[in-house]
């Protein structure tokens, strides 16, 4: 008989977006990862690829034409330095806000969007951003350096995640309107990284105050907020002073549809263009559907099974070897996620991204002979209570891992209940876990670590808070990667650091994804986004 709850370590299962700021990096089953049975996945530290929508249609010469894509969830804010979920990040980030940098295409290398260019001193405590002429916020602002100094200071203030990808005593000198000059009294090699996660808000707006930068979004993208109807939908429409290319749409709704069947069905009937991150069991009903189309991309996202260290029974290394040998990572990508997807080589940092560099030696094997060895050596009396918490608000295939994962690991000594619990009740657990309240000894969240985005270096510096490391090697690398300027020793460097991880066992990697994406085939220039969620619909078109 299970265990009571007050005595059991927890395990979550969570859908979350591209987000750095709980307190654990957390296990992704993220809905609508995946790719069709047999295409094959990433491998090693090898970039993904973006498909963009096929046809041979022309784009129009003005903005027509409407794109329905449907939103998995209500917006809670629209502010860019929260970015609070999926269902407002997903439609602001790339459509009315802009970053100084963004990576280029599918690959790690950086370019200019509001700068024309950047550099760095070789210590990288100086960098110079060189602002884009000409550009005018959506309210008539103009882009300046002061905008983009008021920006940064506005989300290291403010309470969002964002800021925490900013330096804690930069100083901003914009007395050129054309040049923002950040120096930092320490070297901070991924200044330009971590910017393209930081979105250019106008500063009228940040005068206006947090709950108008939530509200009423206005930034320098394609597209221009309208409007959003609670549990209906969220309109943009194009921004007739957009430098281009595009857009090439007049209009983007997205109805909100929270169920995933829902969404598929309104793609049947033609009520919406574009459903994003199908679960492959749509994906594989969609194809060959007539005028769908299903466009696949393996994204920088990775699953992992991250372990609250410090708290027994997995303040335990031996604990966490077992748990790490016991899980069959194969067999979770082949029967949960439909074959898409596939078991990663041990990188902490994700396939594509600068840093990658998997251990020497594969770390977490599958082999449960040595998982119920490892458990006996830890001398931890079983069966060890678990309990895995997840929410069908984010999708039956939490479930299916949960209950995947929990018949793993109870033939090697543990004693697992799968708990299904409402989103709410769920993030209760978050607080828990976080040492907040005590409800619950321990948790092991579920979600989706995002470092595709120029996260991981912040990540980096968060690790010791996220999993509660007490390991003196395991931080001082963190710290000295943080310091070193760019080069062959700071490879060098995270080459340790994969080495280390892989020894600690903070975590367990589990698959890389891969996204798939459902549309009309009247949609023509869409890109699957590299980070899997933030789409820029500014080079979509519709066509017939």
């Amino acid at each position: 008989m299970p265990a009571p709850t007050s005595e059991r370590t927890t395990l979550q299962l969570e859908l979350v977006a591209n987000r750095n700021r709980r307190d654990f990096l957390r296990l992704s089953a993220f809905a609508g990862a995946g790719l069709v049975v047999g295409v094959p996945a990433l491998a090693g530290c090898q970039s993904g690829s973006n498909t963009a929508s096929s046809g041979a249609g022309t784009p129009p010469t003005t903005p027509t034409g409407v794109l329905r894509v449907a939103n998995n969830g209500e917006p809670v804010s629209f502010d860019p330095a929260i970015g609070a979920s999926v269902a407002d990040t997903g439609i602001t980030a790339h459509n009315v806000y802009e970053s100084l940098v963004r990576y280029k295409g599918s690959t790690s290398d950086l370019e200019g969007v509001l700068a024309t260019s950047f550099e760095s001193s070789p210590d990288a405590r100086e960098w110079l951003f060189h602002i884009r002429d000409g550009v005018v916020f959506h309210d008539g602002e103009p882009l300046t350096s002061s905008a983009a100094k008021a920006s940064f200071e506005y989300a290291k203030s403010s309470a969002g995640a964002f800021g925490n990808f900013l330096p804690t005593k930069a100083v901003y000198d914009d007395s050129d309107p054309h040049v923002l000059r950040v120096t930092v009294p320490t070297p901070f090699p991924d200044l330009a990284r971590n910017l393209s996660v930081l979105r250019v808000v106008s500063p009228k707006l940040i005068h206006a105050g947090p709950a108008a930068v939530a509200k009423t979004p206005s930034g320098t993208g394609p597209f221009k907020f309208v409007s959003y109807t609670t549990a209906q939908t969220v309109v943009l429409e194009a921004n007739p002073n957009y430098r281009g290319p595009g857009p090439y749409l007049q209009r983007v709704e997205f109805p909100i549809i929270p169920d995933a069947d829902a969404r598929v069905a309104a793609l049947r009937s033609g009520s919406i263009d574009m459903v994003l991150r199908l679960a492959p069991q749509n994906a594989v009903s969609l194809r060959g559907t007539r005028d769908i189309e299903v466009v696949q991309n393996n994204s920088w996202a990775v699953g992992r099974l991250s372990l609250a260290t410090k708290t027994a029974p997995l303040d335990n290394p031996k604990i966490r070897q077992a748990l790490a040998h016991a899980i069959d990572r194969q067999a979770l990508v082949k029967a949960v996620l439909g074959g898409v997807g596939g078991a990663i080589d041990d990188s902490w940092v994700a396939p594509g991204l600068y840093g990658c560099h998997p251990p020497a030696a594969a770390a977490y094997t599958y082999d449960q002979g040595l998982a119920k060895r490892l458990v006996a050596e830890s001398g931890v009396a079983t069966p060890i209570p678990l309990t895995i918490v997840w929410s069908p608000d984010e999708g039956a295939q939490f479930g299916q891992m949960a209950q995947a994962i929990a018949g793993m690991l109870n033939p090697i000594g543990f004693n697992v209940d799968v708990r299904s619990v409402t989103l709410d009740q769920k993030n209760k657990v978050n607080t828990a876990a976080a040492g907040t309240a005590r409800a619950w000894p321990a948790a092991v969240e579920g979600s989706r670590f995002i470092t595709g985005t120029g996260a991981h270096p912040i990540a980096l510096r968060f690790l010791q808070r996220n999993f509660q490391v007490d390991d003196q090697v395991l931080n001082s690398l963190q710290d000295r990667i943080m310091q070193t300027p760019n080069g062959p020793e700071r490879l060098e460097l995270f080459a340790d650091l994969e080495q280390r991880i892989s020894e600690v066992v903070p975590e367990v990697p589990l698959y890389s994804e891969v996204t798939l994406h459902a549309l009309r085939k009247s949609v023509q220039g869409f890109v699957p986004p590299q980070d899997g969620i933030l789409s820029n619909y500014g080079q979509t078109y519709v066509v017939g």
